[in-house]
This record gives C-alpha cells, structure tokens and sequence, in this order.
C-alpha cells in the first residue's frame, strides 16, 4: 500500500542488474481498497456516527481479519515457486538532464 524505494549501484546500472519488488498483502490491500471506497455509516436511537469513523474502525478490524490470510497465502505461495503481487525493475542507462519513462 506503500511506494518500495529501489537503489541501484553505477555496477547495478552497468550490468542491468535485476531488482525484484513485491508485496505480500493480497487479501488486506483488496480489503483496504474495498472498505476505503465504501461509505458506511450507523444510526442507533437518533444519534449517528460519521462515515469516516465507521469506514475506518471496520477496516481496520477487516484488515487484522485477513493478515493471517495474507500470511498463509505468501507461504504457500513461496512453496510452490509462484510470484504473485511483485514486478521486476532495473535500468539500462542514466541521464542527468531529466528522468524519462521507458516501457
């Protein structure tokens, strides 16, 4: 849920070297995406709470809810030899006068 800082050595950039990011929060940042999109909210004997109060209390058990998912699932997952959830990034080259996107 979180950007993944990435640091490559001029050797790393020389020989486009191979750095694997990922994550291992499959269930809970589905969940997190999910709950964060949805309104909710709770009226009870003429008082009610806010949307954002709500949203944010069942996601946060939600999301205690499935780490032990997430836990199970990356474990498996490494067993069988399977990447899920992660990207492959390395340079070919470097410019100093700005950054550019190559796809």
């Amino acid at each position: 849920m979180s950007a993944t800082p990435v640091t490559f050595s001029y050797s790393d950039i020389m020989n486009q070297t191979k750095k694997t990011v990922g994550t291992t929060s499959y269930v809970s940042s589905l969940v997190s995406n999910l709950i964060g999109d949805t309104t909710l909210g709770v009226n009870a004997f003429g008082f009610g709470l806010s949307a954002p109060l709500v949203s944010s209390g069942v996601n946060n058990v939600l999301v205690a809810a499935t780490t032990p998912i997430d836990q199970l699932l990356a474990s498996i997952l490494q067993t069988l030899g399977v990447g899920l959830g992660q990207a492959d990034v390395w340079m070919s080259g470097i410019r100093c006068d700005g950054g550019v996107l190559v796809l």
